[in-house]
């Protein structure tokens, strides 16, 4: 599935699929709002199929969520509430996130971290009439500094920030609202609920009538949409146009309903290469892309260590979650590397993981290559390096606890405190070469950043090469 900013066009197209589903008079609110450009659509597609629909002010006021009845527990509104928590942080940079729920509904809302604040009344005044009353319910948003798309300069850094929990609380909310307050609501309730988590919608582009002439190009205040990416959306790919083989979307999508006292849900998402001209090293290299995808749900619940085990024992809030997206940053005939960025509760909401990884393979012999495999790490690149990682962290004392023959032992993969993961990907722009970081709590060397690579052009990592069939393959 993907999730994206709709323009004009789209927006069009998907927002008459839940007009019927709605209040008119709030349908009416959004369409007059999106033509003044004071609020964005979010949409969530399957392919074509639109999945759910969004509706968030610039003041950080929720009007919509919409989730269609065939798309439902798959976490597709957890999904839209976090992109407008992280819009709202990075973009509209306002303290609060809010939404008007019925009263029915506030506990719902209250499960995905959000808290009460206020009554707010109908013109009518009339406190207690059904449909006039409806609670204020807000969340503190934890502002984002606005990064440009990554170049060949720019760092991929994702810093945890005070508050984290509460955000992700939102990444996976519904699946334990799923558990815990649906099955407690009459049917009667949620019908008076606008957010549409039970009521039928359509999909998107099937003789639906958009219904909104006039609506404004995407342009004004929507511009600055792009320039705000950051993370794995900014990186920016290199796909070669004339591909002998097919890149298609794969998901793993998993709830377990039954467990009353544990949340256990997880979206993974990864690419699956078909039409390679050997059927066998077709099987070896998508084995390697969804392992890497799999590589969180395999810890915390396929084959979960002791470790995991006790968090979930001794979690007041038991949960094992995990959202994968993943992105082909490149690709050519004889190479694809895939990136993925992971966030995860192993355990509980107070054991909460965010990385990111990346897989790069051979698509002649299925090899997966590690980092020393490519890279002659030498003195001199290690150097390199590290100035390039304080560079874009801003940060002189960034590694310096460790020391150069440490920095090499770690980028050879020898490394055994767990505290660091070397993973590189390569770009349109050149190769990126970071660290997961893993710090045990009250580390004083813990910087607050959960990863961090360094970004190399291909002209500047040219003299540290030590594969030179591996660069030949690049296109």
């Amino acid at each position: 599935m993907e999730t994206r900013l709709l323009g004009a066009e789209e927006t069009g197209a998907v927002l008459p699929l839940v007009k019927d589903k709605i209040e008119d008079t709030l349908y009416q609110q959004i369409v007059e709002d999106y033509r003044q450009q004071i609020l964005v659509i979010f949409g969530i597609f399957d392919e074509q199929r639109v999945c759910g629909v969004s509706a968030l002010k610039k003041d950080g006021q929720v009007l919509l969520v919409y989730v269609m009845e065939n798309c439902r527990r798959r976490g597709v509104g957890s999904i839209l509430l976090w992109s407008m928590y992280r819009y709202c942080a990075a973009v509209f940079r306002v303290p609060v996130i809010s939404v008007l729920s019925p009263s029915e509904m506030t506990v719902f809302f209250r499960k995905l971290g959000m808290q009460t604040e206020g009554m707010h009344m109908s013109e009518s005044g009339q406190e207690g009439r059904e449909g006039d009353a409806k609670i204020r319910l807000v969340m503190q948003v934890q502002p984002e500094t606005p990064a440009s798309p990554l170049n060949s300069k720019t760092p991929v850094i994702i810093a945890v920030v005070v508050g984290v929990i509460a955000v992700c609380l939102v990444i996976f909310g519904v699946a334990a609202a799923t558990k815990r307050i649906f099955l407690e609501l009459q049917e009667s309730a949620l019908e008076q609920l606008p957010y549409g988590l039970e009521e039928e919608g359509g999909f998107y582009g099937e003789g639906e009538d958009p219904g909104l002439e006039g609506f404004p190009d995407a342009g004004g205040d929507y511009e600055s949409v792009e320039d705000s990416t950051t993370g794995m959306a900014a990186v920016p790919s290199y796909i070669d146009e004339d591909l002998s083989y097919e890149i298609t979307d794969q998901s793993y999508d998993y709830t377990d309903n039954e467990k009353e006292t544990t949340v256990i849900t997880f979206q993974v998402g990864y690419p699956e290469v078909t039409g390679l001209s050997s059927k066998k090293v077709e099987k070896k290299v998508n084995d390697a892309i969804r392992s890497c995808a799999m590589e969180t749900v395999d810890k915390i619940y396929i084959n979960p260590s002791e470790e995991i085990k006790e968090t979930v024992l001794s979690s007041q809030t038991p949960m094992l979650a995990n959202l994968v997206e993943s992105k082909v940053t490149y690709a050519t005939d004889g190479l694809i590397c895939v990136m993925f960025s992971d966030a995860s509760y192993q355990g509980g909401p107070e054991y909460f993981d965010e990385t990111m990884r990346a897989c790069t393979i051979n698509l002649e012999s299925g090899e997966v290559y590690e980092l020393s495999d490519i890279m002659e790490l030498s003195d001199s690149f290690v150097e390199a390096w590290i100035t390039g990682m304080q560079k874009e962290t801003g940060k002189n004392a960034f590694l310096t606890e460790l020391s150069l023959k440490e920095l090499q032992k770690l980028l050879s993969g020898k490394e055994e405190s767990g505290i660091y993961d070397v993973e590189f990907f390569l770009d349109r722009d050149g190769i990126e070469i970071g660290l997961n970081f893993n710090y045990p709590p009250e580390d004083p060397h813990d910087l607050g950043y959960s990863w961090v690579t360094a970004p190399f052009s291909y002209k500047e990592i040219k003299q540290y090469i030590s594969d030179k069939e591996f660069w030949n393959l690049l296109g």
